[in-house]
């Protein structure tokens, strides 16, 4: 009952781990989201604004603010449904993929997040001006790495002009040929 919503509020999922997430609550344009399972998720790899529209020392500091940049965050995970008497964005949402890289400080998790509705969301964040990368943390675990969907892409583009060169070569060049040679 509560006490196990209380121990799972304060859970750091461990780095390397992937868990689910449907998200409840969101407080800023990094986090934490809180997630109906438990963790607390702080997204890896960029900074926004706090509440207050101040930069932490030391972290990326974007243009957007605070409010611009929370807002966005809730609609990349779902739908806001209202405010807590903390502040937070109450959300319902589709599940998120996530990948922890560990303890984000206090009672949050730092992860990759991927939403069914949006894709990444720290990559969608500094897309669209919300956030920042931070360089110190912008390292893709292994599991979320699109390394290979884009090799598959580059292949598919590749193979692809291989073929219209192909095609080229039997019929454009040729018939190219010819046409020049009647216009003569």
């Amino acid at each position: 009952g509560l006490i196990e919503l209380l121990l799972l509020g304060s859970t750091i999922v461990s780095a390397g781990q992937s868990f689910e997430c449907t998200p409840t609550r969101v407080w800023d344009g990094d986090g934490p989201i809180w997630c109906a399972e438990g963790p607390r998720v702080r997204l890896s790899g960029i900074a926004a604004r706090e509440m207050d529209g101040s930069c932490s020392p030391g972290h990326p500091c974007p243009k957007a603010s605070a409010k611009a940049a929370r807002d966005a965050l809730v609609e990349l995970v779902g739908t806001a449904k209202g405010r807590s008497s903390e502040g937070h964005i109450l959300v319902s949402g589709p599940t998120l993929t996530c990948r922890s890289v560990g303890g984000a400080g206090g009672k949050r998790t730092a992860a990759w997040c991927v939403s069914p509705k949006s894709g990444d969301l720290s990559c969608a964040m500094v897309k669209g001006g919300w956030a920042l990368k931070w360089s110190k943390y912008w390292k893709a675990p292994a599991a979320m790495d699109n390394r290979p969907a884009l090799k598959a892409r580059m292949a598919k583009l590749l193979f692809g002009a291989e073929v219209y060169f192909f095609v080229w070569m039997i019929i454009g060049w040729p018939l190219w040929n010819l046409i020049s040679f009647w216009m003569q």
